[in-house]
């Protein structure tokens, strides 16, 4: 199956997922969440292919305590032992934010100016490119969003004690400043 796509390549059939249906109740997992860290659900739900890619779901922030999560993904299987994409969806919304950068908040950089440097550039044109990417600065400047500082177990983020950049409004990997 290609990287990064969710439909199966020509001759290629979605795997099948029935034998995910037998979770556990209570896997082994020491000093880790079930949600992140459970190869059920993360085969489960990568297997589905409601996402385009393999990295969103790890991504995604959670909105309800991690053990609640896991009973919700429990009762799910329950009630649909071989769940469709639409079932994995609707847990996925209910137990996540799905909003880009939920983990992250603004950060304003403590030596970024309103006035971009000129650099001693005389032309107007260029000066104006010099100007946007300065301002991309304020952009792109992110910090760790409080409730994952309070409780990183709802996010893959590892919180950073300072502010960093993301390289992209669409890419979320991050460089510590």
């Amino acid at each position: 199956m290609a990287d990064y796509n969710d439909e199966p390549g020509p001759g290629e059939a979605r795997p099948n997922v029935a034998y995910l249906q037998d979770v556990p109740e209570k896997p082994s997992l020491p000093d880790q969440k079930l949600v992140f860290g459970s190869d059920a659900i993360m085969d489960l739900v990568q297997q589905s292919g409601i996402f385009l890619d393999s990295k969103r779901f790890v991504d995604l922030k959670l909105k309800i305590d991690p053990e609640e999560a896991e009973e919700q993904f429990r009762l799910l299987l329950s009630e649909a032992p071989n769940p469709t994409p639409k079932h994995l969806k609707d847990w996925v919304s209910k137990c996540f934010f799905l909003e880009a950068n939920s983990e992250f908040k603004e950060w304003d950089p403590e030596d970024w100016t309103e006035e971009a440097p000129t650099f001693g550039v005389k032309n107007v044109a260029l000066n104006h490119v010099l100007k946007e990417v300065h301002n991309m600065w304020k952009v792109l400047s992110k910090t760790t969003a409080g409730d994952i500082v309070k409780d990183p177990a709802i996010s893959t983020l590892l919180p950073m004690p300072n502010g960093f950049l993301i390289p992209g409004k669409k890419i979320f990997q991050v460089r510590s400043l």
